[in-house]
């Protein structure tokens, strides 16, 4: 199937969240998540990968192929010494 006709979504989607659980992202995220599973009618899984200040969450996504199926939710927090 052309990749282009092909009907989206197929399969879960994936939402990465490179902070812990319980966090804002987190909790928006999985609110998302259950929005876009009722509307999409696929499930969307919430992944949350911490640590390294967001950097391995956000490696995940960028290794992620570019089909639409993993998408990062990250937060900007402005740097205490700029």
């Amino acid at each position: 199937m052309n990749v282009a006709t092909a009907a989206w979504p197929e399969r879960p989607i994936r939402i990465v969240v490179p902070l812990p659980a319980g966090t804002s992202p987190d909790l928006f995220a999985r609110h998302l998540g259950q929005k876009l599973s009722t509307r999409l009618k696929q499930p969307v899984i919430i992944e949350n990968r911490p640590r390294a200040n967001s950097v391995i969450g956000t490696a995940v996504v960028a290794k992620a192929s570019a089909d639409g199926y993993t998408l990062l939710n990250a937060s900007v927090r402005k740097c205490a010494t700029c």
